[in-house]
């Protein structure tokens, strides 16, 4: 088992506060939604999630669903906010040629980017699906 911590919950009302969405496909690279073409291994792309949907510019955080589709080796996709290293926690983990979902939680960058890296070997690629169901502020 490997359990990995990527935040936490204050009791005292200091933090954000979290609004639920209808569901809103931000990312679907399969199509052209939100960003264009399969992830190449090992490279950062960022994607723009507040604006975006029903998500709220001044956003601090996003939850949803993730998808990884196809991957053409096994790897894992690394969701964090923009501008900032991902480090080596993964969102998701994916064998050759499946389809995974998982939910997650992010922090965006200050302008409202997330960051993602599909880590597989190198010259494979997969296609993600982001599904965005909510937000903090």
């Amino acid at each position: 088992m490997v359990f990995d911590v990527t935040g936490y919950f204050v009791g005292d009302g200091s933090g954000a506060t979290f609004f639920g969405i209808d569901a809103s496909r931000v990312l679907d690279s399969r199509f052209a939604n939100g960003l264009a073409g399969p992830f190449a291994a090992n490279g950062v792309r960022a994607l723009q999630a507040t604006g975006r949907g029903a998500v709220p510019l001044d956003a601090v955080a996003v939850t949803g669903g993730l998808a990884v589709v196809g991957p053409t080796g096994a790897g894992w996709l690394i969701v964090g906010p923009g501008g900032s290293p991902l480090g080596s926690t993964s969102s998701i983990n994916v064998p050759r040629g499946d389809i995974r979902a998982n939910g997650f939680t992010s922090r965006t960058s200050g302008n409202g980017v997330l960051s993602m890296v599909y880590v597989g070997p190198k010259g494979t690629a997969a296609n993600v699906v982001l599904d965005v169901t909510g937000y903090f502020r």
